[in-house]
């Protein structure tokens, strides 16, 4: 049996993100789903899990695009064909941006 670990639902997306770790590693990808303690991506480059990452996600916000900045950590990855996952929990978002989440959780489940 699977429990389900998160603290708050996940809800599926498909937007933009940013995702740079060490030196000078900057990938964009897709974001698959978000809630308020991660996400779960898509890239081209395989990330290792543990890895440290800085984060910008481009949430959908009325007629515009709202830029999250946060950083995280990669608990899962794995190699999909030519496509890479890798979900991510956040160590450090601003109060703006998982208000932001909720927000858009919220909406969307709503409607």
């Amino acid at each position: 049996m699977n429990k389900e670990r998160r603290r708050s639902p996940r809800i599926g997306i498909t937007v933009r993100i940013e995702l740079a770790y060490g030196e000078k590693a900057l990938i964009n990808g897709v974001c698959l789903n978000i809630g308020e303690g991660g996400i779960l991506c898509e890239t081209r480059k395989y990330v290792e899990p543990y890895t440290r990452v800085n984060l910008v996600i481009a949430l959908p916000e009325g007629d515009r695009l709202n830029e999250i900045s946060c950083e995280g950590i990669v608990i899962r990855a794995e190699k999909k064909g030519m496509k890479n996952r890798a979900a991510i929990e956040f160590t450090r978002i601003e109060d703006l941006g998982r208000k932001s989440i909720r927000r858009y959780i919220s909406d969307t489940v709503e409607q």
